[in-house]
């Protein structure tokens, strides 16, 4: 016999609108390691969900055309990160911020040279 509060749970899943979710690729830079992860209904994207495949998560920052990396705003709850003003871009990297990272601009260039570094 089929649990119906089983069942219940499969009806509630299926009346999601996935037409709204979006896919949102987000690496830790410092290990190259990437992952789509979904948005929900609501179009924003859950800590909790990035943190399944990045549990030292605190923020997420994107990197501009000018070359300068723009951090993500949260819900007032910190629970949500928003999407920037012109949405979740396709082909656009969230890189990590993780706890405890201290971020400075030569210690983030130096990183970068050493990642990316060309023999």
């Amino acid at each position: 016999m089929i649990n119906s509060a089983a069942s219940d749970n499969c009806n509630i899943a299926s009346n999601i609108d996935t037409s709204k979710i979006e896919h949102v690729l987000v690496e830790n830079k410092l290990f190259s390691f990437r992952r789509y992860i979904p948005t929900g209904a609501d179009g924003l994207l859950k800590l909790t969900d990035v943190e399944v495949y990045f549990p030292e998560v605190v923020g997420l920052e994107y990197k501009l055309e000018s070359g300068h990396y723009c951090i993500l705003s949260m819900t007032e709850e910190r629970d949500k990160f928003i999407p920037p003003a012109d949405g979740w871009k396709q082909n656009c990297v969230f890189f990590v911020v993780a706890n405890g990272e201290k971020k400075t601009p030569i210690i983030d260039q130096i990183l970068t040279d050493f990642l990316f570094w060309e023999k």
